[in-house]
């Protein structure tokens, strides 16, 4: 199969899933191709790599092999630079990383941020698993792994000047929006979005009940501290992308997108 039969096959099996989730992101990872073919198709061999292993340690998709080896098994291949060329999935990852490497500049690391983003996604379902509560500062790293990676190679294929580090609220607040949005559903899954600090602060623990964290005032009082800290940072942050690459429109397009969903978060979830 081709790379693109693989791309094609990958977006059918997530639209059928979940179409109202799943169409905005891949609607746009095509239309990127008519701003530029190779972009567009290194957005999307990559995204689809990630969204496929992340299903498997998720178990949203079966696999023969334990998931944990499966994941593990492509990061080797990563690490290694080698390609299974029997395997479709493989194949995403390799061509990817190539593509993404052939648009980088120096002091771009994009082998690291494909390793990286499959360690968090490890460390994803070890948390479901143990339900084990991350200090603040956990907490912030494990975000940090979650999504600066993806930015990173989101800037490298839009040919950015930026990169992660340069916007390091971006990804604080999307770790702060989106976990807060999945509270419920994280909780009851096992990942747990709270510190230590502040769950200890609270007189609760991990296996406490969903009732009981939704109903205290310490975890009520953190909850809308992070979501003024992210309302403020997100409102700067609009302002320095601005200032850092005004002449990068599809930056700027795609950064303001992500800043008006995450204030929506903000919103629906403010008291």
């Amino acid at each position: 199969m081709s790379l693109e039969g693989t791309i094609g096959r990958e977006a059918m099996i997530l639209l059928k899933r979940n179409p109202k989730k799943y169409a905005p992101n891949i609607s746009g990872l095509y239309l990127l191709s008519l701003q530029d073919y190779g972009r567009g198709k290194a957005a999307r061999a990559g995204y689809f790599f990630f969204r496929n292993i992340d299903d498997v340690l998720d178990g949203d998709r079966e696999v023969t092999e334990d998931p944990v080896e499966y994941a593990h098994r492509y990061r080797c291949q990563i690490a290694e630079g080698v390609c299974d060329q029997t395997d479709p999935i493989s194949e995403l990852g390799y061509e990817s990383l190539k593509m993404f490497e052939a648009r980088s500049r120096p002091g771009d690391n994009v082998r690291q941020d494909y390793l990286d983003e499959i360690d968090a996604m490890l460390l994803e379902r070890e948390l479901m698993q143990t339900r084990r509560v991350l200090t603040d500062a956990e907490l912030r790293e494990y975000h940090r792994k979650l999504f600066a990676p993806v930015m990173n190679l989101t800037f490298i294929g839009l040919g950015s000047q930026i990169r992660s580090a340069h916007v390091p609220e971006f990804w604080e607040c999307l770790g702060i929006t989106y976990s807060i949005r999945d509270i419920d559903s994280d909780w009851e899954n096992g990942i747990i979005n709270f510190p230590r600090e502040v769950l200890t602060s609270a007189g609760l623990h991990a296996n406490s009940r969903l009732s009981d964290v939704r109903s205290n005032a310490m975890v009520a009082w953190w909850q809308q501290d992070r979501l003024e800290y992210s309302r403020q940072a997100l409102l700067n942050l609009q302002d320095r992308v601005q200032q850092l690459v005004p002449n990068e429109k599809t930056t700027l397009k795609l950064c303001n997108n992500r800043i008006a969903r995450m204030m929506k978060i903000i919103e629906a979830n403010s008291v």
